[in-house]
């Protein structure tokens, strides 16, 4: 998915299904860090969140 495409999803499908508060979790896609999903979310009242890149950690 390129960053174009992803725009245009958050805009046309997801968030005209959130509600202010809701948390978007998104990994460290380069599409994913786009400024204008940032915008959009931000006036829905939506949390926009990066995961860290980093060690997953299993739990054991």
């Amino acid at each position: 998915m390129n960053r174009e495409m992803f725009d245009l999803y958050i805009e046309t499908q997801l968030t005209p299904s959130l509600e202010p508060g809701d948390v978007v979790i998104l990994d460290n896609l380069a599409a994913h860090k786009s400024e204008k999903p940032k915008a959009i979310l931000r006036e829905r009242g939506a949390w926009f969140l990066l995961r860290c890149a980093g060690k997953r950690t299993t739990g054991e």
